[in-house]
């Protein structure tokens, strides 16, 4: 298959998810996603509360879609995936901040105010929740910001806020600006 549009990466996005210790980026741009199991999803600790399931045959839901690098000549797609969506800080990854407002409450987790953006007090409860409960997958893209808006517009991921089409995104804006609040940050 051509990885030539936004409907083929879609798809390809939908073939193979890996724990997120296993990926190996597939280049050094490209877009990806994150997935969780369908058990981590609902009202008992640690889920996800209230997140919908898109497609309740699968056992693996999605999350977030994402590119790396956002620009030409930034990081990696690697970068991306290791540095701010695997142990970073909230403030350098939306994926993680989307995460953290959801799991405040079930991974008891302290917010601290940061340069103009949130931060927790301990990241390692969140980094553990991760590596445990989602999975990625990611394609190799060589302009993915040319792509992404269309990807996420044909996966439709709830946790997506800019671009963002699921209505849940509403939910997670409202979490997030909670965790600003809650950080001393205007939201």
């Amino acid at each position: 298959m051509s990885i030539d549009s936004g409907e083929a990466i879609a798809a390809a996005l939908q073939v193979s998810v890996v724990g997120a210790n296993e990926l190996i980026p597939p280049g050094p741009a490209g877009i990806y996603a994150w997935w969780v199991h369908e058990d981590h999803l609902g009202d008992a600790s640690p889920r996800l509360p209230e997140v919908p399931i898109e497609d309740a045959a699968r056992p693996w839901s999605l999350l977030y879609v994402g590119i790396g690098p956002k620009r030409p000549g930034s990081r990696t797609l690697g970068d991306r995936l290791r540095k701010d969506h695997g142990g970073s800080s909230i403030g350098s990854s939306t994926f993680r901040q989307s995460l953290a407002a959801l799991l405040m409450e079930y991974l008891a987790l302290t917010p601290k105010s940061g340069y103009d953006r949130s931060r927790l007090v301990d990241e390692a409860p969140l980094s553990k929740w991760i590596v445990e409960n989602a999975r990625l997958s990611a394609v190799a893209v060589k302009r993915p910001w040319d792509y992404e808006d269309d990807v996420i517009q044909h996966l439709n991921p709830p946790l997506n806020l800019k671009p963002g089409f699921h209505p849940y995104r509403h939910d997670v804006d409202r979490a997030r600006k909670e965790l600003r609040r809650a950080c001393g940050l205007p939201s």
